[in-house]
């Protein structure tokens, strides 16, 4: 009788432990779930962050592209205000050199 006592409390004692490691799986399976849900969301919000960078850096190249154009600009404009005072000055040299030449005639 005393064997059959000590077998079942044996039983018990392996009932409870696997109960116990069950729970403890349990939970672990439940963690290892947030993590992972945890992870995906890190994931998402790098990704958005990824994308947004790109977005930034595309804007920035679009802008340096702009000012180069801007620039390239200016220097025609330049070039052509140049010109044009080039041109007004040939125009009023050749406009005295005529009045002078119309005055001796």
């Amino acid at each position: 009788f005393a064997l059959e006592h000590e077998v079942n409390i044996s039983k018990k004692s392996i009932r409870d432990q696997n109960e116990s490691l069950e729970q403890a799986e349990a939970q672990l399976t439940a963690k290892a779930d947030q993590l992972e849900a945890d992870l995906n969301e890190m994931k998402e919000v790098l990704r958005s962050t990824n994308s947004e960078l790109e977005v930034r850096e595309a804007v920035a190249d679009s802008l340096r592209q702009a000012y180069q154009i801007a620039e390239k600009s200016r220097g025609e404009l330049e070039s052509e205000i140049d010109l044009r005072d080039k041109e007004e000055s040939l125009m009023g040299s050749w406009a005295k050199y005529l009045l002078r030449t119309m005055s001796k005639i």
